[in-house]
């Protein structure tokens, strides 16, 4: 692409040094001045141009440069606003253009594209393009840019997503694979982070040579957005940049998209990585925490059992992460050490467990519970317990029913809260 545009561009350059003369020859680009005293004149080529510069410029001589300068001013400004108006004009045309072209391939395939990717079959090329009625052909690189906002909505609109779904292969009947794989190579800087995250939502299969050039370049958010897609397309070491680049600052929506890409890889039967280990390279708290949880969505039973070494971790978040995922794991195993973690913990984390814990419903926390309301050093944290006698099947309920028989006035208000439907909803 850079390769045409240089063309084009010399091109353009020829012609213009070359037109006059060419208009010259042609007996086109001729001028007769009739000159005082010498009869006329003829000029062609470029000495039409020159007898136009001088012209002008000679017409002022006379006059106070004051004049000249407000003269050249004003033509400058002249000039500037007929090319912001034609600039304006041409914006116009071109966007009215890109909306007319939406409106029609949305209109016209939009709906036919989504029933094929909520078909659980995965259709042959030929087949696709007879049922959505679009055959192969070149578009324009505007065009393109188009068809990947029409996939991004379809990608948010179909409930059946994975990573053989016919959306990839309706990708490929339209072109978005050659078309992305030529901007990263050629395209503008600005343009790559928007398709790099495009290739993440879409979670388009692109050549790992075509990515590798991105993992280190220059653009922090570009470097990184190439990376999280990395994790993802790559078998050999996905992770290793989780070690190698400590300065890399991962925002809650970095995480947001890394957990949908663990489940991604789990989607498409792909290794996702070891957390355990991943922690120990990890110098940023909230990342460890991220991790932690990740170990319980995806993690095996032996990273689940591992997790219990954070339960006394000098980092408040990686113990707050651990006893969270063991309800997020229904991670039975670890109900235990939850309970004997308990006293040792603040109100906060405290309330944590006891969430885990009727997470759990392994009905075997009941006494804990009650033992945790009459224990607990805050109102909320004993709002918490009865909230989980409550919510703690048939024993928990007559637990909950004879504690408030035998509360006190104060503390009353505290069992009308978690029975109110208003306050204690799940939802």
């Amino acid at each position: 692409m850079k390769n045409h545009l240089f063309v084009f561009r010399l091109c353009a350059t020829l012609a213009l040094l070359l037109f006059p003369a060419l208009l010259g020859a042609r007996g086109l680009a001729v001028l007769s001045v009739n000159w005082p005293g010498s009869g006329e004149l003829e000029f062609t080529g470029w000495d039409v141009v020159r007898y136009w510069y001088f012209y002008v410029q000679n017409i002022y001589v006379g006059y106070p440069w004051v004049v000249r300068v407000s003269y050249s001013i004003v033509l400058g400004c002249c000039l500037g606003i007929a090319g912001l108006f034609a600039t304006i004009v041409v914006d116009v045309w071109r966007r009215m253009r890109r909306e007319r072209f939406y409106a029609k391939i949305e209109s016209k395939w939009f709906e036919p594209m989504r029933e094929a990717c909520e078909d659980y079959e995965r259709l042959p090329l030929d087949v696709l393009s007879q049922r959505v009625g679009l055959r192969p052909r070149k578009w324009a690189d505007w065009q393109m840019w188009l068809w990947l906002r029409l996939f991004v909505r379809l990608r948010a609109e179909t409930r059946y997503f994975t990573p053989h779904s016919n959306i990839h292969r309706l990708g490929n009947l339209v072109g978005l694979n050659t078309f992305i794989e030529e901007q990263l190579k050629f395209g503008k800087k600005a343009d790559r982070l928007q398709l790099v995250q495009i290739m993440q939502f879409l979670r388009v299969r692109i050549p790992e040579s075509v990515v590798v050039r991105l993992l280190s370049d220059a653009n922090r958010n570009l470097r990184k957005s190439a990376r999280l897609y990395y994790m993802y397309v790559s078998d050999d070491d996905p992770y290793r940049f989780y070690e190698e680049d400590e300065r890399v600052d991962y925002r809650p929506l970095d995480r947001l998209e890394m957990h949908q890409l663990f489940e991604d890889r789990c989607i498409a039967e792909k290794p996702v990585p070891t957390f355990v280990p991943l922690l120990e390279r990890v110098k940023d708290e909230a990342m460890g925490a991220f991790l932690i949880r990740e170990a319980a969505y995806w993690g095996s039973d032996e990273d689940m059992r591992r997790l219990a070494a954070f339960y006394e971790s000098p980092v408040v978040a990686y113990r707050h992460a651990a006893f969270e995922g063991v309800g997020l794991r229904m991670w039975a195993e670890g109900e235990e050490a939850l309970r004997q973690a308990f006293h040792q913990q603040s109100e906060p984390l405290r309330r944590v467990i006891l969430e885990s814990l009727l997470m759990l419903d392994t009905g075997a926390s009941v006494d804990f519970f009650r033992e945790a309301y009459h224990s607990a050093g805050s109102n909320r944290t004993r709002r918490t317990a009865l909230r989980c006698l409550y919510l703690y099947g048939d024993e928990g309920r007559r637990t909950f029913a004879a504690l408030k028989a035998n509360a006190v006035e104060a503390d009353r208000i505290l069992f009308e809260h978690v029975e109110n439907p208003i306050i204690n909803n799940d939802d």
